[in-house]
């Protein structure tokens, strides 16, 4: 809507959808790591897991997180499966001889039930196959936290 008064100028007003956190998505911040090599799906990921109000530090390969998430304790953490380097699978079991137990999610273009059993194998809460559902990705964080 334009309102418009003489001498002032225009007002532009802009009607936009609020959405409402409830429950454990308004309550809970977590710290959630992202790890993919995709630059676009990082920022989606981000996007989406700000959006719950959780703080979200991103990675461009598992190495990287590895080396560098000392200063960053995630509580979670989203990583892609195929990506140069180690792959997800590898850095979930990397993490783990640390004595590490956060949560973790796969995620994959290439999933299948070969790889979903290696995911689960290497200590990861979950394989879902690109593109997914972005509510099976909060319902899985959710989950992980306890709620």
């Amino acid at each position: 809507m334009v309102v418009e008064t003489y001498g002032r100028g225009l007002l532009w007003v802009v009607d936009r959808p609020v959405f409402l956190l409830t429950g454990a998505a308004m309550s809970l911040s977590l710290r959630i790591a992202v790890i993919d090599d995709d630059e676009e799906m990082r920022f989606a990921l981000e996007d989406l897991l700000s959006s719950y109000s959780h703080v979200v530090q991103c990675y461009d390969s598992g190495s990287s997180f590895l080396d560098g998430h000392k200063g960053f304790r995630p509580d979670m953490i989203v990583t892609d499966y195929h990506m140069p380097g180690l792959t997800g699978i590898e850095t979930v079991k990397r993490l783990r001889a640390t004595g590490a137990s956060t949560p973790a999610v796969l995620i994959s273009a290439f999933a299948n039930d070969t790889l979903r059993e290696a995911a689960l194998e290497a200590g990861s809460l979950a394989l879902l196959k690109k593109p997914f559902d972005p509510d099976e990705l909060i319902r899985l964080i959710d989950e992980a936290a306890g709620n």
